[in-house]
């Protein structure tokens, strides 16, 4: 009988500090757990109501292990409580994608003013998140890719206009080439903003100029082609290209982006000589202000040039933006006495209609 009292004294003894070793085992997070020494330590050390918060030290009876917080028996934390407390550590891109998606809930939102101001800091963020983490820029790229044509992706494509970074060109050019119009319009706007002078862009450009119909489309490749140095025969052939579409298009803004961008490419009295003909012999007004634009905007400077802007500019009959921009024009030429004499006059007048004369 004594012996089988001990016999269940001894059990009760053992299951007593195994529960004990499991409960403090328990209590303690992988990441804290280090190595646990029992075997001389003191009672009061491993005593699962108050764990201490303190780095692993060193007793002479050995080592234990502390987390960084006490643990009371009622508040002891599971495995997944504990992992879900830990602070979440997120790579630059899902940190990224985070702030595009609040981007993405803000704009579904009713229009405010708070709200301009919301979407312009996070515009900033994505910005400078861009700049300094290329993981952080592919998640941007990602998002955009998905709908470039939405306000969203217009936002996105704003943030990518200013990153001169080959993954964001790259992406713009997968967009030119995937065929869809709308993409394509969306890729060719992002290299225009891009601005790079790239012979690359030049020839897709020019490839789409030839070959694609679709008046949106030939605006946003006008709009994007580079004027970067050819060899005389290209830049014969490019200027030829835009020429027929400023005279030929069936569509106005694409005649109008051709002329300006000859108005661009020009080098001299021959290269701008379309857009002076269109100047001078078409009936539409928004070709002849485009015209008279893209020469005021342009660096070429010849007799014939001159005398054609005093001409227009002295015509009563004339548009008033055309003799009003033949004149801004005149500026860069060496007037002779009769053509200042024409310009001082037409200042004079411009003078009496802005005082209601």
């Amino acid at each position: 009988m004594k012996k089988n009292a001990i016999f269940i004294g001894a059990l009760a003894g053992g299951a007593l500090l195994a529960g004990g070793y499991f409960f403090f085992s328990s209590s303690v997070s992988k990441e804290n757990y280090t190595e646990l020494s029992v075997s001389n330590m003191p009672t009061e050390q491993i005593n699962p109501k108050s764990v201490s918060t303190q780095d692993i030290k060193e007793t002479q009876s050995g080592k234990y292990i502390s987390k960084e917080r006490s643990v009371q028996p009622s508040t002891v934390m599971s495995e997944q409580e504990i992992l879900e407390e830990a602070p979440i550590e997120t790579s630059p891109y899902d940190r990224a994608k985070a702030t595009v998606d609040n981007l993405r809930l803000l704009l579904a939102e009713a229009e405010s003013s708070e709200k301009q101001g919301e979407i312009q800091s996070i515009l900033q963020s994505l910005l400078e998140n861009a700049e300094q983490d290329a993981s952080a820029l592919s998640s941007i790229i990602d998002n955009y890719r998905l709908d470039p044509n939405s306000e969203m992706g217009a936002h996105l494509q704003s943030v990518l206009a200013e990153i001169k970074d080959p993954e964001v060109e790259a992406a713009a050019i997968d967009l030119v080439k995937s065929g869809s119009p709308e993409n394509q319009i969306a890729g060719l706007d992002l290299l225009a903003q891009l601005n790079i002078p790239s012979e690359s862009i030049y020839n897709l450009t020019r490839d789409i100029l030839a070959a694609n119909d679709n008046p949106e489309v030939l605006m946003s490749a006008l709009n994007a082609m580079p004027v970067i140095p050819l060899p005389a025969q290209d830049a014969q052939e490019a200027m030829q290209q835009l020429s027929t579409l400023a005279r030929s298009s069936a569509d106005s803004g694409v005649r109008s982006a051709s002329i300006f961008k000859i108005g661009q490419w020009a080098k001299d009295e021959h290269d701008l000589s379309p857009v002076v003909g269109i100047l001078q012999k078409s009936n539409d007004p928004d070709d002849r202000i485009s015209a008279i634009m893209a020469i005021q905007e342009s660096n070429v400077v010849s007799d014939q040039l001159r005398y054609t802007l005093a001409q227009l500019m002295s015509n009563k009959k004339e548009l008033w933006e055309v003799r009003r921009m033949a004149a801004e024009s005149l500026t860069r030429f060496k007037m002779s006495s009769k053509e200042y004499a024409a310009y001082q006059t037409f200042l004079k007048e411009q003078g009496d209609i802005a005082e209601g004369n």
